[in-house]
């Protein structure tokens, strides 16, 4: 279940980077279209970075505290998946962050 989570911001990397792409940006663009879309990219990549570190964290500190004491597993894995969400959706507000920019 924590491989599946932890990969999502790195499907929204993927995407962000499809969108970069295929955006249409002329040869001749003005300098303030290609810093839109370095920042865009900086935003969405340091978020990326952040989230999967933060959700790898809580993954193995709640896998360490399951192993030792089995009996808070159904306490723990709510609480882990929980804290996973809230950590994911910084991740999404990042994502718009970058799309707004971009198509803007």
């Amino acid at each position: 279940l924590n491989e599946a989570i932890i990969e999502t911001p790195m499907l929204f990397c993927m995407l962000f980077a499809i969108l970069i792409i295929y955006a249409p940006l002329e040869a001749t663009a003005d300098i303030t279209s290609t810093i839109k879309f370095i920042i865009a990219s900086f935003t969405i990549s340091i978020a990326a970075l952040a989230s999967s570190t933060g959700m790898g964290y809580v993954g193995s500190q709640s896998c360490k505290q399951i192993a030792l004491e089995p009996a808070n597993y159904p306490a723990m894995i709510r609480t882990t998946l929980l804290a996973v969400a809230f950590i994911e959706s910084s991740m999404i507000y990042a994502l718009i962050v970058g799309l707004l920019m971009l198509l803007k």
